[in-house]
């Protein structure tokens, strides 16, 4: 569930039953249909409540305040980490583009120190040092130097970032933390398959 919303568990009062609606609920992530919640004065305009984590969602047409929640939560990251990869789900769910790749980039620098780079180098080191170590996928480089520009142009030029840059970014950035944190916290050293 989103970090600091709300302190209390809600409970809502004289909601009304809606038209079941399908979306991801940009609270806690699950993919949900909930029929329970409020109507605006123009039918177009509702809010509905999340029968998963019970936090609401307003619909105006088809606009979703919060929007889904992307990506996913992944296992196994240091607290810095963790942290940094909920910013940037959240700073999605508000349409926050720029603040989304800022945050990628800045990523790859805390990934670097917590698998062993040392403290203030510039982040092409950082890049370099993942991949000398192995951590990026063949093929990738692109991809990283994709976010190296973008996120230093987000940083130092006035040029809005679109979703599709963040949708990338945060897709790339999901698969390197499951690869280089989840899979390895779940896969014990030295378990793997025997040969007969």
């Amino acid at each position: 569930m989103r970090p600091g919303i709300f302190i209390e568990p809600l409970n809502w009062i004289n909601a009304d039953k809606l038209p079941s609606r399908d979306y991801i609920c940009g609270h806690c992530g699950k993919d949900i249909s909930s029929s329970h919640g409020y109507t605006g004065s123009a039918d177009y305009a509702k809010i509905y409540i999340c029968h998963r984590c019970n936090q609401p969602t307003f619909f105006y047409g088809s606009k979703q305040v919060p929007g889904g929640l992307p990506a996913r939560s992944v296992d196994h990251l240091p607290t810095e980490v963790e942290a940094l990869w909920t910013e940037s789900r959240y700073a999605y769910t508000v349409q926050a583009w720029t603040l989304v790749i800022m945050a990628c980039r800045k990523m790859l620098m805390n990934i670097s120190v917590a698998k062993g780079a040392s403290e203030g180098r510039g982040f092409v080191d950082y890049v370099d040092w993942l991949d000398s170590k192995g951590y990026v996928p063949p093929g990738s480089s692109t991809l990283l130097a994709e976010i190296k520009d973008f996120g230093n142009k987000a940083n130092h030029k006035i040029i809005p970032r679109q979703p599709e840059e963040a949708d990338r970014f945060l897709t790339f950035l999901e698969m390197l933390l499951v690869f280089m944190f989840q899979y390895s916290g779940e896969v014990a050293p030295g378990d793997h398959a025997q040969n007969g």
